[in-house]
């Protein structure tokens, strides 16, 4: 996360010595630049959670683990997909809930987190699967809101200390520049 951190003060340092005088002098300048780069903390919308319960076919080349399949041919088998929306900056999201990532249950994509479980069993209409894998994916959603929601703590707090304070202190130190090099062209003039 530390990469994140200095990639944000870097980006700051970078558009106050891009401003104008004007800019720099303005009250508003220092907000602005701290809005445009604050830490958004990413989030899952579970109630937008959409689940279906498909059918695949499983073989050798493509079974998951703990699934029967036949030597002889494709196995058609059920599999419960729950596609959970994410907002907020999704390398920021997959660096923070990575560790969770199993690519054979869960996985990222167009913004939007995914587990899926297959079933040796139908799915459907077996109340008691049923239960059993909402447990899990409650279980899983509850590690990535666990995991998202510390994160969202560090980033406000580095938001309104480490952030604030060093747009606050290279602003006065782009200022300080800026007049120093003015005042020395001034000086440099022998006909002013």
């Amino acid at each position: 996360m530390s990469n994140i951190y200095n990639e944000i003060i870097n980006s700051a340092a970078k558009a106050i010595s891009n401003a104008s005088d004007r800019e720099l002098a303005s009250e508003a300048f220092s907000e602005r630049v701290f809005n445009s780069l604050k830490i958004n903390p990413p989030k899952i919308d579970l109630e937008k959670t959409n689940v279906q319960i498909k059918t695949e076919e499983i073989s050798l080349r493509n079974a998951p683990p703990g699934i029967s399949f036949s030597m002889n041919g494709p196995t058609l088998v059920e599999c419960a997909i729950y596609s959970i929306p994410v907002s907020g900056k999704m390398d920021i999201f997959i660096s923070i809930i990575g560790p969770l990532i199993d690519r054979r249950k869960t996985y990222i994509e167009h913004s939007k987190l995914y587990y899926k479980e297959y079933s040796n069993e139908r799915i459907s209409g077996n109340e008691n699967l049923i239960h059993a894998i909402k447990n899990r994916v409650i279980a899983f959603t509850t590690n990535v809101n666990n995991l998202l929601s510390q994160f969202e703590q560090q980033a406000n707090q580095f938001n309104e200390t480490n952030l604030k304070l060093t747009i606050a202190q290279v602003i006065k130190s782009e200022i300080i520049k800026r007049n120093l090099k003015s005042d020395s062209e001034s000086k440099l003039n022998p006909f002013a």
